[in-house]
């Protein structure tokens, strides 16, 4: 893995982090996840690892309240009563986008369709390793009590067209990580990608107090949400 800063660690910029050639040590859930796909998966990686470039970037800001529905990020209007609630009264957030590569994307596409499933699963392993990643340095450089995220989609209360002005916030970045937005339907290019917003959170907010999906990778479980979060 390369890091590099671009002015210091306000501004950080991960060009390459490592794909493991097995699971060990390896703790998240996999899509589909069962003995026989992770027997897939074990073929796979070592294929995998020596073209995967997953990459992330984030960049730190302090937020400007606007009203009790919009704030300002970086000169950027974002509407959402729930991340000025969150975000509102911090001196400072870490916007970030994390991406599987587009080299990962390229090689499960040219996979016969019953390797499918494992070739997804480790795409969802290169995009989760950069967010870890990414979590790691603002924690290690930052004195967070509690670092939590939300992100533009996961939840009712912050709309997945919030992505227009999250890309126009991060523009510059996402271009040098090959992450498009599509303006229509707000889906990400490459497929396996993800953008949201770290922040300082004591009581640790997270999306899924608040989100009625189900899903395997739940930090909270059902009826946990808390009030006025």
């Amino acid at each position: 893995m390369s890091l590099r800063s671009l002015d210091d660690i306000n501004k950080v910029f991960l060009d390459s982090i490592p794909l493991s050639e097995n699971l060990e040590g390896i703790n998240v859930r996999l899509p589909y996840d069962s003995g026989g796909l992770r027997h897939e998966v074990l073929k796979l990686l070592p294929e995998a690892s020596k073209i995967a470039k997953p990459r992330g970037a984030y960049l730190l800001f302090t937020p400007s309240v606007i009203d009790d529905s919009r704030v300002a990020i970086g000169g950027v209007i974002f509407t959402s009563e729930l991340l000025v609630k969150n975000i509102g009264r911090l001196d400072k957030v870490f916007m970030f986008l994390a991406t599987e590569g587009i080299e990962l994307s390229n090689w499960a596409d040219s996979l016969p369709p019953e390797k499918n499933r494992a070739a997804f699963a480790i795409r969802f392993l290169a995009l989760k390793n950069v967010e870890e990643r990414l979590e790691a340095i603002i924690n290690d450089n930052f004195d967070i009590s509690y670092l939590s995220a939300m992100a533009p989609g996961a939840l009712r209360e912050w709309p997945i067209s919030e992505q227009i002005p999250f890309f126009k916030l991060m523009g510059s970045q996402a271009t040098r990580l090959s992450m498009v937005l599509d303006p229509q339907s707000f889906w990400l290019s490459p497929a396996l990608s993800s953008t949201g917003v770290f922040f300082d959170s004591p009581e640790g907010f997270s999306s899924c107090r608040l989100c009625i999906a189900e899903c395997p990778w739940r930090h909270y479980p059902y009826g946990s949400q808390i009030e006025g979060i």
